[in-house]
């Protein structure tokens, strides 16, 4: 199964085999900037998580039947908050993000998630309960965020071109890396084998391979639109999918060590009903 997040606010559950929806929801309202990011629960895929670009909530689904399990809190003025204030007044139990959230990443054992929002803030949620684990204060605007393989790192990429990464247990940041790209961040992807890689794409169409231990980038690409590690193209770990800027179909396996190309997949226009 595969959960999708669409422009126009909806959040969709298809059949990653045939393609046959299973079911849809208008999870946020359909404006101007109603893009929705989503992932699911590692393992048993129980549950869906989404967030909405123009909205400060986020919304856990059951996968199975597309109903909400759980909204979050939001601290803007309106519902389960009263404060004005950018960040918490006194006395307000409510923590969550100022504004729209960006992004969304589950822990590899599935029991909590990240969002980041343009507020810059990071948040660890508790899928059962609700609750917030800690908020990490980032800076600018975040606009991806990734766990590594053990769920003990969580790389976090911002507006202002930086990358965070955080001990995901303790809440505390381990290294910054300023100016990773020349344009705002789009995607950062922990290798699923080495917790020292991080590939980050930047809105400058580069592609970038970190060592998050030295901070030093070991390769980059450019030309590119999209990348992400793939179990199904790459169960070892060692190859990374990327899509071209030439025609977004047209999708590269890459050998993350050497840079190499080892596959180029052109794509097919898609079928379109009548």
């Amino acid at each position: 199964m595969l959960a999708l997040g669409v422009q126009s606010g909806r959040v969709m559950m298809v059949d990653g085999a045939t393609g046959e929806g299973k079911w849809a929801v208008q999870a946020y309202f359909p404006g101007t900037d109603s893009r929705s990011r989503v992932a699911m629960s590692p393992g048993d895929g129980k549950f869906v998580a989404s967030v909405g670009f123009d909205d400060g909530r986020w919304k856990l689904w059951d996968s199975a039947s597309g109903a909400v399990h759980r909204v979050g809190a939001t601290h803007d003025g309106t519902g389960a908050c009263t404060c004005t204030m950018p960040t918490r007044e006194d006395g307000c139990p409510v923590v969550a993000h100022t504004g729209g959230i960006c992004a969304v990443a589950f822990t590899p054992c599935g029991q909590t998630f990240a969002t980041g929002g343009q507020d810059g803030a990071v948040i660890m949620w508790d899928v059962q309960t609700g609750a917030v684990e800690y908020r990490l204060q980032g800076g600018s605007s975040c606009c991806s965020v990734s766990f590594s393989a053990e769920g003990a790192r969580l790389a976090s990429g911002h507006a202002d071109c930086s990358i965070r990464v955080w001990d995901a247990k303790r809440g505390v940041i381990l290294r910054t890396i300023p100016a990773a790209h020349v344009s705002f961040m789009t995607s950062v992807n922990f290798s699923p084998i080495n917790d020292r890689i991080l590939v980050t794409k930047g809105g400058d169409s580069h592609i970038h391979v970190w060592d998050i231990e030295s901070g030093e980038k070991v390769r980059s690409m450019a030309g590119l639109a999209f990348a992400a590690f793939s179990p199904v193209l790459s169960p070892d770990g060692r190859t990374v999918a990327i899509a071209s800027t030439r025609d977004a179909r047209d999708v590269h396996l890459v050998d993350v060590e050497s840079g190499a190309l080892l596959l180029e997949m052109a794509g097919k226009p898609p079928t379109l009903d009548p």
